[in-house]
């Protein structure tokens, strides 16, 4: 897994998983998630989405 991740919810059901931004910031600027969450924006189901370049840091199991 890598952080920051989003999970974003709708009545129950999951609609997005991804990074919260964008490119090499993680940052409200470049974050489509605003639009999603205001319902701006809708999707036509859920999206995984791991393709996204995007800052990420690894989460290493704790030992």
């Amino acid at each position: 897994p890598a952080v920051p991740a989003v999970l974003v919810f709708e009545h129950g059901i999951l609609r997005y998983a991804g990074p919260y931004a964008s490119g090499p910031l993680c940052s409200a600027s470049n974050s489509f998630l605003p639009a999603l969450l205001s319902g701006q924006s809708r999707l036509p189901g859920s999206w995984l989405n791991g393709e996204a370049m995007a800052c990420r840091c690894l989460v290493s199991p704790a030992s």
